[in-house]
C-alpha cells in the first residue's frame, strides 16, 4: 500500500508551520493498525512535500507482515521531484540474487548444552599450540571455531526445524490422549514432548534474540512472534539494495561492495595535506603528572584483565573471530590463562600481532531515510581479546581524562551529564535577544566524518603536549597503526585493507582519544575569548556565559556578530581542519540570530558560509527555544513515544514484555528532555494514557479493560506495584535533582544556573527571567531548599537565622522578630573564630538552650567549605530514586511482592500470580462487578459459579491440587486460609531456606498453570485431568527452579519435590576456615583494635584498646552511645582513639578494624554518613599529622575490642582503663599468647 496519504503519524513528521492535527494522526495510525500495515523506511529526501515554508511526509509506502516475508529485500525511494511539489516513491522488491556466506557466530544457545562446557575444556586443553601468546591464543581460537561448526550441525542443527518437529511430536501426544483417553504412559509421553519442546523453544528464543539486538527484553517469556517479524523487519531495512555515491545510484551486490569497500578505503586514508601549524604546543598545557604516567604504563593485574572482561559487554556483536563476549565470560576458566597472557603480552612489549586487531565495519543508518553512503556511520566490530586491551587503557585513561579535559566538554567523561549541555545551550538561546551592539547568535556545527577524520599525528602530538608518558603514547600508536578493516555488506565480508586515520566507533578507547583530541578545539575558543578576539554573548550581571560547549562532535558556539570576531572564529576553524583533519560541513551547520543580530542577517551569513537555522530546533535529541515550555515543542517527543508503542508489537508481545518495553525503552526516550523541562502536564497525561492503553490493550490508541488502577502500577515493586513511574511524578524527581546539582555541582551548567538565577545565599531571584529551564525548578525550589541541611564549614555561606543547619532552622524554633534579627548577626561565620565556636555571653544568656546545641555542631580543623547535604538518607546525597521517592512519598511495603518478582520466575508467571493476588483477574465474579452479565460455571470443576477464590482454591479439584502440592512440605491447609496466606511468612515456618524457594516459586506456577487450564478449558474446549495437570505442572515448576537450583544427578539423595524434580537444594557447603591471628606492631608503633556494638539505638556503644609492639596494654576505652546502625558505632570508635592518641602524643599508630567499610572510608571519605563527615574529616586531618597505617582483619582477630564494644553498649558514660580490665583478661590473654582463632565460611 503507497501513495500520497495526505496526513502523518505525528509531529516528527513535519518541519515547520503549525503542529499537525493530533486527531488526524491518531486516526491514520488506527487505520494502520487495523490493516496490519508497518512502514517501510523511505530512502532518500525524507519530507516528500514542501510548499517552500513547510515541509512534511506525506508520501509513503506500507506492507504487512507477510508482504516482508515474501521479500528477500524491499526498498522504498523518494525520488526527484520536477513539476509536482511531491517527490514521487517507488517500491522494488526481490529475492536474492546471490546467496550470502554466514559468517561463524558463537550463538549463546550452545551454552545451555548440559555437556558443553566440558567439551569446550577438553578440547582447548587437547591443543598443543607454539609462538608467542597472541598467536596461541588466535590458533586455539580458530580451530575451536572449526570443532564448534560440526558440534553445531550435529548437536543443535536447524533450530527452527527442530521447533517444528518437537512441535508435532507433542501433537502428536495431545491428540493420542484426547482420542484414547490418559495413560500413565501417555501422560509420561506427553511430559518428555513438553519438556522437548520447551526447551527447543527456550533454544529458539536464545537464537532470535541474538539476531534480533533486542536488549530490553528479558529472557523466559517466549514472544518468538515478536522476534521473529523483527528479525524479518531488520533484514529488509538493513540491507543495501542501492546506494548512492555523489549524483550516482549503484545497484547489484558487486557494485554496491565495490563502490562502499572504494569509499571507505579513501575516507581512512590519511589526507596529505594536513600540516603541524603549532596550533597544539599553543592551546594544550602539560597537565599529565608522573603519578599519573605511572598508573598509566604499569603491567595489569589478572583481577584487572578479568574485570575488563566482565564489564564488556557479552551480547554485543562479535569481531571477525565470531567470538563475543559471551563466550569469554561463560568460559573464562578455561581460557583465562590464553587471555591472560595474550594481554599482559601487549603491555610487556607494546606488540600486537598482525590481524589480530582486525575489525569488521557494519553501517548503520544515520537516519530513516539513509540513501547516501554518506549517510551510513561505520561501526567496527573488534575482536573481542583485543578489545580487552582498549578497554583496560580506557579505564585507565578515563580517570585522567576526567581530570584534564576541559569543563566544556561533556561527552564520554566519566562524571559529566549530557544534560549539561543542554541546559547551557536552551539558556543562551534565550540570551540571543538580549541587547548588544553587534547582537548575538549561536552557532550549531557539523563536523563531517568527525571520528573517522581525526588525523593520528595530530592525536599524537595532543597527547605528547598533554605530557603522557612515551611508552603510553606508543602503545596509542600502535594500536592505531595495526588496525585493519572490512566491510560487511548484505551479510558477506567485502575487502580488507589498513587505516591510517581516525579512531573507530564501536571501540572502548576511541571515544576518550576523540574527546582529547578536541581539546584543541575547545581550549583554543576559551583561549580566544580571553584575548579578546571572540565577544561571548550579553548576559547579565554576574552571569558568565559559556563560549561553546561540546559533547563529542557536537558543537554549539556561543558568540557577539562581531565582524572581526565571526572572521577569527572561521580562521580558527579552518586552522583547526589543517591540524586534524576535522572540517566544518558548513551545509549541515546553522546559525541562530538574536533580534539585534538580524538586521545583519545577509552579512553574518555571508561570512560564516552558513545557513541560518528556525527554532525551536534539537540539539542531542531535546528540543531547544525561546521562553517557556509549550505542548508543540514537544510533540515530536511524544509522537516517537506513541510509534515505537506500535499496535503491531503489542499483538505479538505478551503483557509482561510490554510492561518491560514500557520500562526500558519508552521512558528512556524521555529522559533527557525530563532532566531540563517541565513538560505541559495535558501533555504528559497523553502519553500516559498511551502507555496505559498500551500495556493493557496492546495498543496505545485503543482503551483496553484496564484491572488495576494506573497509580498502583506505578508503584515500586516491593510496594506492590509493577515498577513503572509516574510520568508527572518521573519529571518533576529528575527537575528536583536539577536542584540538587545547582546546588552541589561543580558543572558548567550549574555554575551558569547559580549565577544567573540565585543571590549569593542561594535565595531564587522571584521576578520573571526568560528562560526555559528556570521554570521547572521554581516550582520545586521552595519545597526542596527547606528539605536540605547544611554542614558547617567556615560558615560564611549559611543564614544564622534562616538556613536550616541544626536539623531546624532557627527561626522556626524561636520567634525572633524581623527587627532582632537585623540587629544581629546574619552568618554562622560570625560565630566562628579561630575554628571553634564563639558564643557571646549574652546570647548565652538569651538563648541558653540553643547556644548548648550550637556548641555541640562540630567544626572542622581545616579550612572547611559549607556543604549542603539531604539529611534523608545516610550518605546525604540526592539521588534519582531518593528524589523520586521525596516527590511521590513511598506506600507501605508488601510482604508478598518481594517473593513473587524473582529472577528464576517468568515475567508472566510473576504477572499472573501478582494479578490474583491483588484480586484483580477476569474471572467470572469480577466481570459481572464491572457490569458484563454472563452464566457463570467454574471451568474444571463444572459444580459451582467461578470466582476467584473458588477458582485457585475452593475448587476441589484445585484444592485436592493443593493439599498434594502442600504435601510435599508438610505444610497443612487451614480452613478459611486465602491465597495471601500460602505464601505468608506463617507458612514458612519450620521450612528450610532452600524450601521456602522451592515453595514460592511453586505457588506463582500453580496460579500461573491453573490460569492458563482455565483459559484453554473455556476458549479451546480442553478438558481438565488432574494426573495430566499435575504432569504439566511440575514441568513449568521445573522450568522456572531449575534457573535457581542445580540438577542433582542422583535423585534417590533428595527428598520431597526437589526429588521429584531432580534438583538439588542449596545444600550447605563444606566449611572453610581461615586462621586468625593478632599481630602486634612494629616497634616504636602502637597498634589500637577498634570495634563498634550496635543492638538498638539506645542500646549502642564502642571501645577499643592499645598494645605495643610487645602486645603489652597501654589502655583501652568504651562508651555508651545512640547510634542510628552499626557503621555510627565503628566509626565513632576510630574517631575517640584518634583523639586519644592525639592527646596523648602517640606518633605511630597502627589502626586495625574489623569493619571493611571504615577502612574504605580513609580512602574515599564521601561515602562516610553525613551526621559524622566533619568528625571523620577532622580523625583524617590528624592522620596525616603522625605516621599512621590502617588495615582489615576479621572478628575472630578482633575479639578484645568486640568485648569493650559490648562494655560499652550495656554500661552507662565512659570509660577509660590503663590497667587490663578483667573481662578482657581471656581474649587478651590468647592474643598475648599468639594463639590462634579460626574463622569458618
Amino acid at each position: 500500500m503507497l501513495g500520497d496519504f495526505n496526513c502523518v503519524l505525528g509531529a516528527h513528521e513535519k518541519r515547520g508551520g503549525n503542529v499537525p492535527n493530533a486527531i488526524a494522526c491518531r486516526d491514520f495510525q488506527q487505520m494502520c493498525t487495523s490493516c496490519g500495515m508497518l512502514d517501510i523506511d523511505t530512502k532518500g529526501v525524507f519530507y516528500t512535500w514542501s510548499n517552500g515554508r513547510t515541509d512534511v511526509r506525506l508520501d509513503r509506502a506500507f506492507g504487512n507482515s507477510d508482504w516482508f516475508e515474501a521479500w528477500a529485500t524491499i526498498e522504498c525511494r523518494a525520488l526527484t521531484k520536477a513539476s509536482s511539489d511531491h517527490h514521487p516513491i517507488m517500491v522494488s522488491c526481490s529475492r536474492l540474487n546471490f546467496i550470502p556466506h554466514a559468517p561463524f557466530r558463537f550463538q549463546g544457545m550452545w551454552l545451555q548444552h548440559p555437556g558443553f562446557l566440558a567439551m569446550v575444556r577438553d578440547f582447548w586443553t587437547s591443543l598443543a599450540v607454539y609462538g608467542c601468546p597472541m598467536y596461541i591464543l588466535a590458533t586455539k581460537l580458530r580451530a575451536l571455531k572449526a570443532m564448534l561448526k560440526a558440534w553445531n550441525i550435529t548437536s543443535f542443527g536447524d533450530i527452527n526445524q527442530r521447533v517444528k518437529a518437537s512441535r508435532a511430536t507433542l501433537d502428536s501426544v495431545q491428540q493420542e490422549i484426547s482420542d484414547l483417553g490418559p495413560t500413565e504412559d501417555r501422560i509420561r509421553c506427553e511430559e518428555m514432548a513438553t519438556l522437548s519442546y520447551q526447551t527447543d523453544l527456550s533454544l529458539q528464543e536464545s537464537f532470535l534474540r541474538s539476531k534480533a539486538r533486542v536488549r530490553w527484553l528479558i529472557e523466559g517469556d517466549r514472544n518468538t512472534a515478536f522476534l521473529h517479524n523483527l528479525v524479518k523487519i531488520r533484514r529488509v531495512h538493513k540491507s543495501l539494495t542501492s546506494i548512492k555515491v555523489g549524483s550516482q545510484v549503484f545497484h547489484g551486490q558487486d557494485q554496491i561492495s565495490q563502490q562502499v569497500v572504494h569509499h571507505f578505503e579513501a575516507l581512512f586514508r590519511r589526507d596529505s595535506t594536513i600540516t603541524d601549524t603549532g596550533l597544539v604546543n599553543r592551546t594544550i598545557p602539560a597537565l599529565v603528572t608522573e603519578a599519573e604516567n605511572l598508573s598509566l604504563t604499569t603491567r595489569p593485574t589478572v583481577e584487572e584483565i578479568h574485570e575488563a572482561v566482565l564489564n564488556l559487554d557479552g551480547s554485543s556483536a562479535p569481531g571477525p573471530d565470531g567470538f563475543g563476549g559471551i563466550f569469554f565470560q561463560q568460559c573464562w576458566e578455561v581460557v583465562a590463562l590464553d587471555v591472560i597472557a595474550a594481554v599482559t603480552s601487549f603491555f610487556v612489549n607494546g606488540f600486537i600481532l598482525p590481524h589480530f586487531n582486525s575489525s569488521l565495519i557494519i553501517l548503520v543508518p544515520k537516519k530513516d531515510e539513509a540513501d547516501s553512503i554518506s549517510d551510513y556511520r561505520p561501526i567496527a566490530l573488534a575482536n573481542f581479546t583485543f578489545k580487552v586491551i582498549t578497554k583496560i587503557l580506557a579505564d585507565r585513561l578515563g580517570l585522567v581524562a576526567s581530570r584534564i579535559v576541559s569543563s566544556n566538554q561533556s561527552g564520554f567523561i566519566k562524571g559529566r551529564s549530557i544534560a549539561d549541555p543542554i541546559i547551557l545551550t536552551s539558556e543562551c538561546v534565550n540570551l540571543l535577544d538580549r541587547e548588544s551592539k553587534w547582537g548575538n547568535l549561536a552557532i550549531k556545527l557539523d563536523i563531517s566524518k568527525a571520528f573517522d577524520t581525526l588525523d593520528w599525528a595530530f592525536l599524537l602530538r595532543v597527547l605528547q603536549a598533554f605530557g603522557f608518558a612515551p611508552t603510553f603514547i606508543s602503545w596509542i600508536h600502535r594500536v592505531l597503526q595495526s588496525a585493519w578493516l572490512s566491510v560487511q555488506i548484505n551479510g558477506n565480508s567485502c575487502g580488507f585493507f589498513q587505516c591510517s586515520r581516525g579512531v573507530r566507533q564501536g571501540d572502548p578507547l576511541s571515544p576518550l582519544l576523540f574527546c582529547l583530541a578536541e581539546e584543541v578545539l575547545s581550549r583554543g575558543l576559551s583561549k580566544m575569548v580571553s584575548k579578546g578576539k571572540i565577544y561571548p554573548i550579553a548576559a547579565p550581571r554576574r552571569v558568565n556565559p559559556p563560549s561553546h560547549v561540546l559533547f563529542a562532535d557536537d558543537v554549539m558556539v556561543f558568540m557577539q556578530g562581531n565582524p572581526r570576531s565571526l572572521r577569527a572564529l572561521m580562521k580558527f576553524l579552518e586552522e583547526y581542519a589543517i591540524n586534524s583533519g576535522q572540517v566544518v560541513n558548513k551545509n549541515k551547520s546553522s546559525v541562530f540570530l538574536g533580534k539585534y543580530a538580524q538586521r545583519r542577517k545577509v552579512f553574518i551569513q555571508h561570512v560564516l558560509g552558513i545557513r541560518e537555522g528556525s527554532l525551536p530546533f534539537t540539539y542531542l535529541g531535546v528540543p531547544i527555544f525561546k521562553g517557556c515550555p509549550k505542548p508543540s515543542y514537544f510533540r515530536a517527543i511524544a509522537d516517537k513515544v506513541r510509534c515505537n508503542l506500535s499496535s503491531w508489537k503489542g499483538k505479538q508481545l505478551s503483557q509482561a514484555a510490554r510492561l518491560q518495553l514500557i520500562s526500558s525503552v519508552t521512558q528512556s526516550q524521555l529522559l533527557h528532555s525530563f532532566q531540563v523541562y517541565s513538560w505541559p502536564r495535558p501533555l504528559l497525561l497523553k502519553v500516559q494514557q498511551w502507555t496505559r492503553n498500551f500495556f493493557w490493550s496492546g495498543d496505545p490508541l485503543k482503551k483496553g479493560l484496564a484491572l488495576i488502577a494506573w497509580d498502583t502500577c506505578c508503584r515500586p515493586l516491593d510496594q506492590g506495584g509493577l515498577g513503572l513511574k509516574n510520568l508527572f511524578h518521573f519529571n518533576r524527581a529528575l527537575l528536583l535533582k536539577n536542584c540538587w546539582n545547582i546546588v552541589n555541582s561543580s558543572s558548567s551548567s550549574a555554575a551558569f544556573l547559580r549565577a544567573r538565577f540565585f543571590s549569593s545565599d542561594l535565595c531564587l531571584l522571584q521576578y520573571y527571567q526568560r528562560s526555559s529551564v528556570w521554570p521547572g525548578f521554581k516550582k520545586l525550589w521552595d519545597s526542596f531548599y527547606a528539605s536540605v541541611q547544611w554542614l558547617v564549614g567556615d560558615g560564611s555561606r549559611i543564614s544564622f537565622w534562616s538556613d536550616n543547619w541544626l536539623g531546624t532552622p532557627i527561626s522556626s524554633m524561636h520567634r525572633i522578630t524581623p527587627v532582632v534579627r537585623s540587629l544581629m548577626p546574619v552568618k554562622v561565620s560570625d560565630f566562628i573564630r579561630d575554628k571553634q565556636w564563639a558564643i557571646s555571653s549574652t546570647f548565652n544568656f538569651f538563648f541558653p538552650d540553643l547556644a548548648s546545641r550550637i556548641s555541640k555542631v562540630v567544626l572542622p580543623l581545616e579550612n572547611g567549605v559549607d556543604q549542603v547535604i539531604w539529611p534523608h538518607n545516610a550518605a546525604g546525597v540526592l539521588t534519582s530514586k531518593e528524589a523520586f521517592d521525596f516527590i511521590s512519598p513511598p506506600k507501605p511495603k508488601v510482604n508478598w511482592c518481594k517473593l513473587i518478582w524473582n529472577k528464576a520466575l517468568q515475567p508472566r508467571k510473576s504477572l499472573v500470580a501478582w494479578k490474583v493476588l491483588n484480586k484483580r483477574i477476569l474471572t467470572d465474579d469480577w466481570l459481572v462487578r464491572r457490569g458484563i452479565y454472563l452464566c457463570s460455571q467454574c471451568s474444571i470443576c463444572r459444580s459451582q459459579g467461578e470466582s476467584l477464590h473458588h477458582l485457585f482454591f475452593d475448587c476441589s479439584l484445585v484444592h485436592e491440587f493443593w493439599v498434594w502440592l502442600a504435601s510435599f512440605f508438610r505444610i497443612r491447609l487451614l480452613p478459611g486460609a486465602s491465597l495471601v496466606d500460602l505464601i505468608s511468612p506463617d507458612t514458612f515456618i519450620g521450612l528450610a531456606s532452600s524450601s521456602k524457594i522451592l515453595w514460592t516459586f511453586a505457588f506463582c506456577n500453580a496460579l500461573w498453570c491453573i490460569w492458563t487450564e482455565r483459559n484453554k478449558i473455556r476458549f479451546q474446549e480442553a478438558t481438565f485431568n488432574l494426573a495430566r495437570f499435575k504432569h504439566w505442572f511440575l514441568t513449568s515448576l521445573k522450568e522456572s527452579a531449575s534457573i535457581h537450583f542445580m540438577p542433582c544427578s542422583n535423585a534417590s539423595s533428595m527428598q520431597g519435590l526437589f526429588a521429584v524434580l531432580g534438583l538439588s537444594s542449596l545444600t550447605v557447603k563444606a566449611p572453610k576456615y581461615v586462621p586468625v591471628q593478632w599481630i602486634p606492631p612494629p616497634i616504636q608503633w602502637l597498634k589500637v583494635n577498634t570495634d563498634g556494638s550496635f543492638r538498638s539505638i539506645e542500646m549502642a556503644g564502642f571501645g577499643g584498646i592499645f598494645r605495643d609492639h610487645e602486645g603489652h596494654f597501654r589502655g583501652a576505652f568504651a562508651q555508651k552511645v545512640e547510634a542510628p546502625c552499626a557503621i555510627d558505632a565503628e566509626v565513632l570508635a576510630v574517631i575517640e582513639a584518634m583523639r586519644i592518641a592525639w592527646a596523648k602524643s602517640w606518633t605511630h599508630i597502627w589502626l586495625e578494624t574489623d569493619s571493611i567499610l571504615v577502612v574504605q572510608y580513609f580512602t574515599n571519605p564521601t561515602l562516610i554518613p553525613w551526621r559524622l563527615r566533619i568528625a571523620w574529616y577532622n580523625c583524617l586531618y590528624l592522620t596525616r599529622m603522625i605516621h599512621f597505617k590502617v588495615s582489615h582483619t576479621f572478628r575472630e582477630g578482633n575479639t578484645v575490642a568486640d568485648a569493650l564494644a559490648n562494655h560499652g553498649a550495656l554500661n552507662e558514660g565512659y570509660s577509660w582503663w590503663d590497667d587490663v580490665p578483667t573481662f578482657i583478661a581471656r581474649p587478651y590473654g590468647r592474643d598475648l599468647s599468639s594463639m590462634i582463632n579460626y574463622r569458618f565460611r
